[in-house]
């Protein structure tokens, strides 16, 4: 009966967005992804999302579910702003969705389409795509290829390399979020050595727009003469936020099982932190009172279905009693693992293993607060440490303090002062019955700027109640 209900909403999706504006597919779609799906004379549902950018992706399953879910996640990787739309089932083109237009850089390019100076064949010449989208810089055979830049209307931007009519060799993209990824391309993806600012100045090793190994941190400039207040992390109290307070989550629906790619951090060593795996999960919705559903992802390995629900209820319980601003709008997903690996939070999702102990980080002890560190990285860091006004306001405000509140934050002040700062400010405004009086007065004696900048948030506390 669910999946017939599946079915049906899809049907409702699609109806709803079969009469939007049609739009040009990538050439190497049709070319290579669709001619693959008549060689293997594969009835499997192909859908495809073009980005306001002039970018492709595509989702392909035995169903639609499938499909849709698969260019969903390919949409979302890959930071593209478009809707996921079927193109074909096997053989059979969906009418009236795509233009079969061929425009981006990956086909053969007419003059009449834009070519406004120069050479756009073999030579320099710039280019206006049929989307807005502009170009600048070598050709060859009618394709992009060589040095070049390309603008989209959006106002992403890619300055460099460019083989056959995609980014290939060393290049800068800087995203229309303020993104900017400087590094190696392969195949119009990220792929090799390169630094992501989104990603906090890692170095990083990537695969086919998938950062994988972690080579180093960038050098902090950390006075490491600078005190912190708690030793112990943000352990040092643990009933901010209780098993028993009110939780805004709903419900909890059974969607299926489908084999995904994503972090497991049981596999991080030293050197290397985040590492992804393929595996089969059990997919759930989680409804809440407000914003968006969140998908909890949990790992096959916990064997039966009503064994991971009951593991997904318990954390989605748990997501539910998180202020809102931690939650709403940029948490989407979490996923569940088994074992001691480390908690993580980052690409709208909370990164959860069942199995870390009070000895290791304290998770089991500390669920409520570890939670609130991980939403903070979900949902703040992004939007205060690497953004304009904001991102200076709270350096500015964490320099008057002069002080961490744990060492954790004073060693890896750029990722994780705000996570571990959080919690505290929770406390002192929402839970100041909950900490002893000599906390409190440790906590607002230290750190006040830190304290008057999230006061100036004007935070969606809900269910939470602060002053």
């Amino acid at each position: 009966m669910k999946k017939f209900l599946v079915i049906i909403f899809l049907s409702f999706l699609w109806c709803g967005t079969s009469n939007a504006k049609n739009e040009q597919v990538c050439d190497w779609i049709v070319n290579e992804v669709y001619a693959d799906l008549l060689k293997e004379e594969s009835n499997d549902h192909l859908f495809v999302v073009v980005g306001k950018d002039g970018r492709c992706e595509y989702g392909r399953g035995t169903d639609k579910y499938k499909g849709l879910s698969e260019c969903e996640k390919h949409k979302k990787v890959n930071l593209i702003d478009g809707i996921c739309r079927l193109f074909a089932i096997g053989e059979k083109k969906i009418a009236g969705n795509f233009s079969e237009t061929k425009f981006k850089t990956g086909g053969k390019i007419k003059k009449n389409t834009g070519c406004i100076e120069g050479n756009c064949t073999n030579g320099k010449g710039t280019f206006i795509l049929s989307n807005g989208a502009k170009y600048v810089g070598e050709w060859k055979d009618g394709k992009i290829h060589g040095e070049g830049t390309m603008q989209w209307s959006d106002g992403g931007r890619y300055e460099g390399q460019w083989k056959n009519g995609k980014r290939h060799g060393k290049g800068t993209m800087r995203f229309s979020n303020d993104t900017k990824y400087v590094g190696l391309w392969e195949n119009d993806k990220r792929h090799g050595k390169g630094v992501s600012t989104h990603s906090f100045n890692e170095l990083q090793i990537w695969e086919n727009d998938i950062a994988v190994t972690l080579i180093r941190w960038w050098p902090l400039k950390t006075n490491n003469k600078i005190g912190y207040l708690f030793k112990n992390n943000l352990y040092h109290d643990c009933d901010i936020i209780k098993k028993k307070d009110p939780t805004t989550f709903l419900n909890l629906s059974f969607l299926g099982v489908e084999n995904i790619k994503w972090f497991d951090y049981r596999l991080s060593t030293e050197n290397s932190m985040k590492y992804e795996i393929y595996f089969d999960a059990f997919i759930f919705k989680a409804r809440f009172e407000k914003g968006k559903d969140v998908t909890i992802r949990v790992n096959s390995e916990f064997k039966t279905k009503e064994k991971a629900e009951k593991i997904a209820k318990k954390y989605a319980k748990t997501i539910g009693q998180l202020p809102n601003f931690l939650r709403v709008p940029h948490l989407l997903t979490s996923t569940i693992h088994k074992g001691n690996g480390g908690w993580g939070g980052g690409n709208s999702d909370i990164l959860i293993h069942t199995g870390t102990s009070p000895s290791r980080r304290g998770v089991s002890k500390c669920l409520e607060e570890v939670m609130i560190h991980e939403g903070a990285h979900v949902s703040i860091d992004f939007f205060y440490i690497l953004k304009g006004k904001k991102g200076n306001r709270w350096k500015d405000a964490a320099n008057k303090d002069n002080k961490y509140v744990t060492p954790y934050a004073r060693k890896h002040p750029f990722r994780e002062d705000i996570a571990e700062t959080i919690n505290w400010w929770i406390a002192v405004r929402c839970k100041k019955d909950r900490i002893s009086k000599s906390t409190y007065k440790k906590i607002v004696q230290n750190i006040p700027n830190r304290l008057e900048f999230f006061d100036n948030q004007d935070f969606d506390t809900y269910p939470l109640v602060c002053k």
